[in-house]
């Protein structure tokens, strides 16, 4: 039972230091001096666009992660290595010829 009573205490001490932290911070960004609490409230402009940045960094990720299941499917089987190879041989030797 001791140590539910020490986690909570530790737990508030650590929240307590964080907050001051957030605090220190807020003061310094917003030249505030330090007899005032600093709350910052977040807007809906501010939430939409942190929504479409999770939003594009998320379908970025999943981009890349089918990229490379594909990449490593077309390195692990012959059949479909073989055109693979071609293809990427055409498009550099086509690539070539627009360069010159």
């Amino acid at each position: 039972m001791s140590d539910k009573f020490g986690k909570g205490l530790v737990n508030d001490i650590k929240r307590e230091k964080i907050e001051a932290a957030e605090q220190k911070k807020l003061r310094e960004k917003y030249d505030i001096p330090n007899q005032y609490v600093v709350v910052e409230k977040s807007n809906t402009g501010k939430f939409l666009i942190n929504l479409i940045i999770r939003l594009v960094k998320g379908a970025a990720t999943i981009c890349i992660l089918i990229l490379a299941i594909i990449g490593l499917y077309t390195l692990i089987y012959e059949e479909i290595r073989q055109p693979f190879l071609k293809v990427i041989t055409d498009t550099f030797v086509q690539l070539k010829i627009l360069t010159n």
